[in-house]
């Protein structure tokens, strides 16, 4: 997905998430509804990514933050500013990747 290629990201999800699923692997499933939102995001197909997201594994800083970005893409300020405040006022020690999020939610937070 990171070279842009889709198509084999999609691919690459599916065989992933077969596996997972086989596992019966609670944080590979989360992972690929997790991979499958991003590829989602990438599409712009938000209602896609709404979905996939809540399917995955929301104590992580980022899927948080994917969501925030999949509601403003709908245009669902609501829920996104609903999202993005959760976000910012998670209480989250240690954690480089919380830092990184909540800045960056921080900023959406203060455009809406």
């Amino acid at each position: 997905m990171k070279k842009g290629d889709l198509v084999k990201a999609k691919d690459n999800l599916e065989k992933y998430a077969a596996q997972a699923e086989a596992n019966q692997s609670r944080f590979q499933i989360w992972a690929a509804h997790q991979l499958a939102a991003m590829i989602a995001l990438e599409e712009k197909d938000y209602q896609k990514a709404v979905t996939e997201l809540q399917q995955s594994n929301l104590q992580n800083m980022y899927n948080l933050y994917r969501l925030v970005l999949a509601y403003k893409g709908l245009g669902d300020k609501e829920n996104a500013k609903k999202t993005c405040e959760e976000l910012v006022k998670y209480n989250q020690l240690n954690s480089l990747n919380y830092a990184l999020v909540r800045h960056k939610a921080k900023k959406i937070l203060a455009s809406m």
